[in-house]
């Protein structure tokens, strides 16, 4: 059995960031989540004075979550996302979009400047520390202990003794869903 391989990557390399699962488990729109949880991760300088800049045809190429043709009805969609990431989830204060349009008025490409929340500001910074306390500790524990050692597998007599000593837990269990749980494992 190996964990995930992804991340793993990610957390060797300490590639991931921390945002709020409630508020994105609130939202309703796909497209809505894709945004809170893509500015989380990329809008790491996230002030009031510094709003973040993406184009329409960023977002379709980036999320699969449009799947309109026209790029009226992929902006509308968006529109959509944008105003629950305002009104319901207080991630932005409020944005503007530029449209460009080419021949006969057709909308070529559209450009949102997303201004952040309050809130949200101070979420991404709690991130920026939180990971910054996680980088420290990291490069204090390579300087302490060296380079980072693979940890060994267990030998089939340490793993078969670990499945007794959960066979043994298993047994000790007073019947009920964690020990039906625990024999399903270990069946």
């Amino acid at each position: 059995m190996q964990f995930n391989p992804l991340v793993t990557h990610c957390i060797n390399k300490l590639a991931f960031r921390q945002f709020d699962y409630m508020t994105y488990m609130r939202l309703k729109n796909h497209l809505a989540r894709w945004m809170y949880k893509h500015l989380s991760h990329y809008y790491i300088q996230a002030s009031y004075d510094a709003p973040y800049t993406i184009l329409l045809s960023t977002i379709v190429e980036n999320s699969y979550r449009v799947n309109n043709t026209q790029n009226r009805d992929r902006m509308r969609y968006v529109d959509q996302a944008l105003d629950e990431l305002r009104q319901d989830a207080n991630v932005i204060s409020h944005y503007d979009k530029q449209i460009a349009k080419g021949p006969k008025g057709k909308i070529e490409d559209v450009q949102y400047v997303l201004s952040p929340s309050l809130r949200f500001i101070s979420e991404i910074k709690k991130a920026d520390r939180h990971q910054m306390e996680i980088t420290d500790q990291a490069r204090q524990s390579v300087a302490q202990y060296g380079t980072r050692q693979t940890p060994q597998l267990p030998t089939r007599a340490q793993a078969g003794s670990r499945c007794d000593t959960l066979a043994s837990i298993a047994a000790s269990l007073r019947p009920g869903p964690q020990a039906r749980a625990l024999q399903g494992v270990l069946a």
